[in-house]
């Protein structure tokens, strides 16, 4: 083993998005449920081996928001976009039902359609979404759990009949937290990406690295031992200050612009707190005929 890899230089924490699993059943002409049980088998084959080199697999998904996907162009431009599985099988959770997936994708558009989300409070779907979660603990068995929850442009809709007129803010918090305390069951610690705790107006991070739609309140209202990843792929940031003053724990996670990867990380090494728990690189890998996905690394 040591001749294919530097066991003495790997990282602590490999994170995982799954993807790609009923495209390759009906590659195949199978049901997509055997490209999901061969997603488990594949898994399974992928945390036993990283386990024996001592580096823990973190699994994924997108909770919230991120429940439509968009299809990418050659040149990376969006030009179609698509429903992830929970809404195309569960259209009832669709937080914006009133706003339809168009033939050809263009940003921006008058919908401010980017992805959709589901509601957090329709009664139903968090049978869903939780078994889901539960799965994917049983098949990593990890002690963390990434929830995603970046982007999450859609959420208390004025048409939802549920979500309309209650506070953003605390709709964003009150999801995380309900995940949080289903993790804390199973002893597993839950990690989510901090964008929408920000404030994208007071900071000028503006409404993609921040929040410009009235959720950055949540801050004040998510469980103290949630881990932020705390993510800056154009900007070097002071958000790591922000976020341990606050109480929480935070790691750095640069992307693919070398001045603000090193100046983020110089940023966070001078911080003397038990709470900033180091650097996860991302790294975003597009399929063009399908989404992007990340692949996350904690050092």
């Amino acid at each position: 083993m040591d001749d294919i890899v530097d066991t003495k230089n790997i990282p602590q924490h490999i994170a995982i998005t799954m993807d790609g699993n009923g495209r390759w059943a009906k590659a195949r002409h199978l049901p997509r449920s055997s490209g999901h049980q061969k997603g488990v088998q594949t898994v399974r084959k992928i945390v036993k081996h990283c386990n024996s080199l001592g580096i823990q697999v973190i699994p994924q998904i997108n909770l919230l928001g991120h429940q439509s996907t968009l299809i990418r162009d050659q040149n990376g431009i969006a030009i179609k976009t698509k429903m992830r599985p929970l809404l195309a099988n569960y259209p009832e959770f669709d937080e914006t039902p009133e706003i339809k997936l168009p033939e050809n994708y263009k940003w921006p558009n008058d919908d401010g359609l980017y992805t959709k989300s589901y509601c957090p409070l329709h009664p139903d779907v968090h049978e869903i979404v939780l078994a889901i979660v539960n799965e994917l603990i049983n098949v990593f068995g990890s002690k963390y759990f990434h929830a995603g929850m970046d982007e999450v442009f859609y959420i208390g809709n004025d048409n939802c009949p549920r979500c309309s007129g209650k506070s953003k803010a605390k709709l964003f918090a009150d999801e995380v937290n309900l995940v949080n305390s289903f993790l804390k069951e199973k002893n597993v610690e839950l990690m989510i990406w901090g964008d929408r705790m920000i404030d994208g107006f007071e900071t000028g991070l503006g409404m993609w690295e921040a929040s410009e739609n009235n959720t950055h309140g949540s801050v004040d209202l998510i469980d103290k031992d949630v881990i932020i990843t705390d993510w800056h792929y154009r900007t070097v940031t002071n958000t790591h200050d922000y976020f341990i003053k606050k109480g929480y724990r935070v790691i750095t996670c640069p992307y693919n612009v070398t001045d603000v990867a090193i100046g983020n990380y110089e940023n966070y090494k001078k911080y003397d707190s038990d709470l900033y728990l180091g650097l996860l690189q991302t790294i975003w890998t597009v399929s063009y005929t399908h989404l992007t996905l990340p692949t996350i690394l904690l050092v």
